[in-house]
Protein backbone atom coordinates (compact mmCIF):
# COMPACT_ATOMS: atom_id res chain seq x y z
CA UNK A 1 0.00 0.00 0.00
CA UNK A 2 1.41 3.07 -1.26
CA UNK A 3 1.20 5.95 1.58
CA UNK A 4 0.62 9.83 0.22
CA UNK A 5 2.69 12.46 1.72
CA UNK A 6 0.55 16.09 2.26
CA UNK A 7 2.01 18.59 0.80
CA UNK A 8 3.24 21.61 3.30
CA UNK A 9 0.69 24.40 4.22
CA UNK A 10 1.62 27.21 2.17
CA UNK A 11 2.04 30.40 4.22
CA UNK A 12 -0.69 32.87 4.55
CA UNK A 13 -0.45 35.89 1.93
CA UNK A 14 0.87 38.92 2.71
CA UNK A 15 -0.93 40.62 0.40
CA UNK A 16 -2.42 44.30 1.97
CA UNK A 17 -5.60 44.78 0.92
CA UNK A 18 -6.62 48.60 0.44
CA UNK A 19 -8.32 50.22 3.55
CA UNK A 20 -11.54 49.26 4.17
CA UNK A 21 -11.59 46.47 1.65
CA UNK A 22 -11.47 42.33 2.16
CA UNK A 23 -10.83 39.67 0.50
CA UNK A 24 -13.57 37.63 2.26
CA UNK A 25 -16.42 37.94 4.55
CA UNK A 26 -13.99 35.82 7.23
CA UNK A 27 -10.90 38.22 6.86
CA UNK A 28 -11.22 41.87 7.31
CA UNK A 29 -8.51 44.82 7.21
CA UNK A 30 -7.02 45.77 10.24
CA UNK A 31 -9.13 49.71 9.36
CA UNK A 32 -12.12 47.42 9.50
CA UNK A 33 -12.03 46.44 13.12
CA UNK A 34 -14.44 47.34 15.99
CA UNK A 35 -13.56 47.82 19.88
CA UNK A 36 -14.30 44.11 20.50
CA UNK A 37 -12.06 43.01 17.76
CA UNK A 38 -9.07 43.33 20.33
CA UNK A 39 -10.40 40.39 22.53
CA UNK A 40 -8.55 37.15 21.29
CA UNK A 41 -10.36 34.66 19.26
CA UNK A 42 -8.29 32.03 20.69
CA UNK A 43 -9.76 30.39 23.49
CA UNK A 44 -7.49 31.36 26.89
CA UNK A 45 -8.38 31.59 30.69
CA UNK A 46 -8.88 35.24 29.84
CA UNK A 47 -11.74 35.19 27.51
CA UNK A 48 -13.26 32.40 29.05
CA UNK A 49 -13.93 34.41 32.07
CA UNK A 50 -17.48 35.22 33.04
CA UNK A 51 -17.98 39.22 32.13
CA UNK A 52 -19.22 41.26 34.88
CA UNK A 53 -22.43 43.37 34.42
CA UNK A 54 -20.41 46.76 33.73
CA UNK A 55 -18.66 44.84 31.41
CA UNK A 56 -21.26 42.94 29.28
CA UNK A 57 -23.41 46.34 28.85
CA UNK A 58 -20.24 48.22 27.22
CA UNK A 59 -19.30 45.16 24.91
CA UNK A 60 -23.03 44.60 24.50
CA UNK A 61 -23.72 48.31 23.10
CA UNK A 62 -20.51 48.63 21.26
CA UNK A 63 -22.11 45.21 19.66
CA UNK A 64 -25.14 47.13 18.70
CA UNK A 65 -23.86 49.86 17.45
CA UNK A 66 -23.48 48.76 13.68
CA UNK A 67 -26.65 45.93 14.39
CA UNK A 68 -29.60 46.44 12.63
CA UNK A 69 -31.68 44.18 14.95
CA UNK A 70 -29.65 44.37 18.36
CA UNK A 71 -28.26 41.56 20.35
CA UNK A 72 -30.14 40.89 23.43
CA UNK A 73 -29.13 39.21 26.81
CA UNK A 74 -31.82 36.79 28.05
CA UNK A 75 -31.63 33.48 29.97
CA UNK A 76 -31.47 30.31 28.45
CA UNK A 77 -33.42 26.81 30.45
CA UNK A 78 -30.90 26.33 32.51
CA UNK A 79 -30.70 30.27 33.59
CA UNK A 80 -27.63 31.11 31.93
CA UNK A 81 -27.56 34.64 30.51
CA UNK A 82 -26.76 34.15 26.77
CA UNK A 83 -26.33 36.20 23.96
CA UNK A 84 -29.41 36.28 21.55
CA UNK A 85 -30.31 37.74 17.96
CA UNK A 86 -32.57 36.74 15.55
CA UNK A 87 -31.67 36.85 11.93
CA UNK A 88 -34.04 37.21 8.63
CA UNK A 89 -32.63 36.58 4.79
CA UNK A 90 -34.40 36.56 1.47
CA UNK A 91 -34.59 32.75 1.28
CA UNK A 92 -33.45 29.23 2.57
CA UNK A 93 -30.44 29.56 0.63
CA UNK A 94 -29.25 32.73 1.60
CA UNK A 95 -30.29 31.96 5.67
CA UNK A 96 -28.07 28.17 5.01
CA UNK A 97 -25.23 29.69 3.59
CA UNK A 98 -25.29 32.42 6.35
CA UNK A 99 -24.90 28.59 8.75
CA UNK A 100 -22.07 27.48 6.60
CA UNK A 101 -20.14 31.08 6.53
CA UNK A 102 -20.68 31.28 10.61
CA UNK A 103 -19.77 27.44 11.10
CA UNK A 104 -16.52 27.54 9.64
CA UNK A 105 -15.66 31.28 11.63
CA UNK A 106 -16.48 29.09 15.04
CA UNK A 107 -14.78 26.46 14.24
CA UNK A 108 -11.47 28.31 13.70
CA UNK A 109 -12.38 30.08 16.89
CA UNK A 110 -13.14 26.78 18.98
CA UNK A 111 -16.62 28.52 19.99
CA UNK A 112 -19.78 26.89 18.62
CA UNK A 113 -23.32 28.85 18.71
CA UNK A 114 -26.56 27.59 19.22
CA UNK A 115 -28.68 28.05 16.52
CA UNK A 116 -32.05 27.20 14.99
CA UNK A 117 -33.17 27.49 11.57
CA UNK A 118 -36.68 28.06 10.43
CA UNK A 119 -36.92 28.85 6.32
CA UNK A 120 -34.84 32.00 6.02
CA UNK A 121 -34.85 32.77 9.58
CA UNK A 122 -31.69 31.93 11.67
CA UNK A 123 -31.66 32.43 15.38
CA UNK A 124 -28.73 32.52 17.42
CA UNK A 125 -27.63 31.97 20.89
CA UNK A 126 -24.07 32.49 22.40
CA UNK A 127 -22.87 31.06 25.61
CA UNK A 128 -19.79 29.93 27.12
CA UNK A 129 -21.25 26.59 28.38
CA UNK A 130 -18.00 25.69 30.41
CA UNK A 131 -17.61 29.44 32.46
CA UNK A 132 -21.44 29.19 32.64
CA UNK A 133 -22.58 31.98 30.96
CA UNK A 134 -21.27 35.06 28.98
CA UNK A 135 -17.81 35.48 27.88
CA UNK A 136 -15.26 37.74 25.70
CA UNK A 137 -15.31 34.82 23.21
CA UNK A 138 -19.05 35.29 23.08
CA UNK A 139 -18.65 38.54 21.94
CA UNK A 140 -15.76 38.11 19.57
CA UNK A 141 -17.89 35.50 18.27
CA UNK A 142 -21.03 37.90 17.93
CA UNK A 143 -19.15 40.54 16.39
CA UNK A 144 -17.80 38.08 13.39
CA UNK A 145 -21.10 36.81 13.05
CA UNK A 146 -22.06 40.31 12.13
CA UNK A 147 -20.14 40.79 9.97
CA UNK A 148 -20.49 37.55 8.31
CA UNK A 149 -24.55 39.02 8.23
CA UNK A 150 -23.83 42.24 6.12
Amino acid sequence: MVKHRRSPRQPASRYQFPAGRRCCSLHRSPDDLSPLSAISTVPTANNRDLLDEPARKQALSTLNAGATTPWVIAPDQQQRDQLQRKFRFRDFNQAFGFITRVALAAEAMDHHPDWCNSYRSVQVRLCTHSAGGITALDFALAERIEALAR
